[in-house]
């Protein structure tokens, strides 16, 4: 699923975009999360609380502040992650978006093939970038980079995530993260946990420490299997140090 915000004040522009995205959606079958904001302020008030992968921005949203809803983004919040898209009338505004990094500069009014061309140049992007784990926390969607999560803690019904500056829960099970996400880096020590081989700073036999300072126990039947995992990976990231 893509998600996507749109900051953009005016109507007819909107809804010109939202209605290429929905059928770009309808006819490639390619689920989106689409959500229009009015304003700065409201758009980073949800900005600071879910991840989007791409911004569409009009360089006259918010009385002309555009830009430097671009520019905030990148220097303020420092995410160089999403990816911004800028629309206007002029072409004349080109040059002083060199700063924002902007994936692409649209010119209105919009196009279906111009949206279209977005999508798939946004989706080449996110294929690079690597894997996302994608889960739903009360009514808010997070996406984030399977590589920036520490360990899966089990809890009730619940899955805790924890990443170093985000701790989410969601309805789940470890097992089910298992068979649907792209996990070759983690391994499970627990019933209850599920850990990123990266993040493991201190390695004992009845327990890890990660690089957040979490103890987490390892269960009696795992501790072999854990340690062969351990060196095995161990053994794989030597020889990928010495081919570079």
């Amino acid at each position: 699923m893509l998600h996507i915000a749109i900051c953009n004040n005016i109507n007819e522009c909107k809804s010109n975009l939202e209605s290429c995205l929905l059928k770009i959606e309808e006819i490639y079958n390619e689920k989106m999360d689409i959500e229009v904001f009015y304003s700065q302020s409201e758009f980073f008030g949800a900005f600071e609380k879910k991840y989007y992968d791409v911004v569409y921005i009009d360089i006259e949203f918010d009385q002309e502040n555009g830009i430097k809803t671009g520019e905030k983004i990148r220097d303020e919040y420092l995410d160089d992650d999403i990816q911004i898209i800028f629309s206007s009338n002029s072409e004349k505004y080109a040059m002083s978006l060199f700063k924002t990094r902007p994936m692409d500069f649209l010119i209105k009014p919009l196009k279906f093939t111009q949206v279209f061309e977005s999508i798939i140049t946004l989706k080449r992007l996110l294929n690079r970038q690597g894997d996302f784990f994608e889960f739903k926390s009360g009514y808010e969607s997070y996406k984030i980079p399977l590589s920036d999560i520490i360990y899966f803690e089990n809890s009730n019904r619940k899955v805790n995530v924890i990443t170093g500056n985000l701790r989410n829960s969601f309805y789940g099970s470890l097992e089910n993260i298992k068979e649907t996400a792209c996990i070759n880096h983690f391994i499970q020590i627990h019933k209850s946990y599920l850990v990123n081989m990266d993040y493991i700073k201190k390695y004992e036999y009845h327990q890890i420490t990660m690089n957040n300072g979490d103890i987490l126990p390892i269960s009696q039947p795992n501790r072999k299997r854990i340690r062969m995992q351990r060196l095995q990976f161990e053994s794989l990231h030597r020889k990928s140090l010495e081919r570079t």
